[in-house]
């Protein structure tokens, strides 16, 4: 299956920074989220 990347999505630099300071992963007290990548990309978060 091919992934679809859009024109607004967080880029995988962008990403590198972000994605240790959500909730939701491994190790952590609570529910593992399933992908945080993609709930950023659907809130389209302005930089």
């Amino acid at each position: 299956m091919k992934k679809m990347y859009h024109k607004f999505d967080i880029s995988y630099a962008e990403w590198k920074i972000t994605k240790s300071h959500l909730t939701g992963q491994p190790g952590q007290h609570g529910g593992i989220a399933k992908d945080n990548r993609k709930f950023i990309n659907a809130v389209g978060l302005d930089t």
